[in-house]
């Protein structure tokens, strides 16, 4: 098992015919959620904001998928690339969610409020 897994800036696939081959999807939960132990974490970032909110969107998609604060000790780590958008005006934008595995109950109730 994986205590944290970090997926930063990737390919976000903007045409909208190519939107089927991004990382995040629905079941990229249920992949992540094979590997993390128990309270595990995602940190995720991207620069592009319509693929930001569909992660948001999957991970809030997902009940055993709590959203979280990213340290601010990790929004100071910054890749090359993100410096240099950075520097011209492109915002990173970050998320982080943690993993606890529910019952089978609680997920019906869950799915029950949608």
């Amino acid at each position: 098992s994986i205590s944290k897994i970090h997926i930063y800036f990737p390919d976000p696939w903007p045409k909208k015919k190519h939107s089927r081959n991004r990382l995040f999807r629905p079941s990229m939960t249920r992949w992540l959620a094979r590997v993390l132990e128990p309270g595990g974490c995602v940190f995720v970032r991207t620069d592009n904001v319509p693929y930001f909110e569909q992660m948001k969107i999957v991970f809030m998609g997902d009940p055993e998928f709590t959203p979280i604060e990213t340290p601010d000790y990790l929004k100071k780590i910054k890749t090359d690339f993100e410096c240099y958008f950075n520097k011209q005006g492109i915002e990173t934008n970050y998320a982080s969610f943690e993993w606890n595995p529910i019952s089978r109950s609680e997920i019906e109730d869950f799915t029950k409020q949608k």
